[in-house]
């Protein structure tokens, strides 16, 4: 197991209520359950979040996996990361069944949401899935907020 997988790990919550799906930790080694990313500045925001941010999200039954277990931003075309998609959704279709996410599941990136409701249906989930961009662009970041905002409902 991966550095990266076994800190995710250690945020995972006793009771999934709402799965949030990323496309893959950066290549960087910055990662959001290490609270250095923008990702998780921008959650932060959207939900309200203080210094006990991380330990907030896990005690709401919130968790953040990725389509893909490993880096992909390396990539800049889409028809680059696709063969990375396709091999990933029955690998996520098998975390998602294990996590019964209770409420919904959230798609962070626009680009990625016909292979996670691909992986949402093999794993036989019948709640809400809502998508919201990435917030790594400026006018992103605020369609970010403004999605996330109009969701509130659904992750609180």
């Amino acid at each position: 197991m991966s550095e990266i997988e076994k800190i995710r790990g250690s945020f995972r919550p006793a009771q999934t209520t709402v799965l949030f799906i990323g496309e893959s930790a950066p290549s960087s080694g910055k990662f959001f359950y290490c609270a250095n990313t923008k990702l998780f500045r921008e959650m932060k925001k959207a939900l309200d979040g203080d210094e006990e941010f991380l330990g907030k999200f896990k005690d709401r039954g919130y968790y953040l996996d990725d389509l893909v277990s490993y880096p992909i931003n390396q990539f800049t075309k889409a028809r680059e990361k696709r063969p990375h998609y396709d091999a990933s959704v029955e690998p996520l279709a098998g975390r998602i069944a294990v996590e019964k996410p209770t409420s919904a599941i959230i798609i962070v990136g626009l680009g990625i949401s016909n292979w996670v409701r691909k992986a949402a249906h093999i794993a036989q989930f019948t709640g809400s899935i809502y998508d919201v961009p990435f917030p790594g662009r400026p006018e992103h970041t605020q369609r970010f907020q403004t999605t996330m905002e109009a969701n509130k409902g659904s992750v609180r």
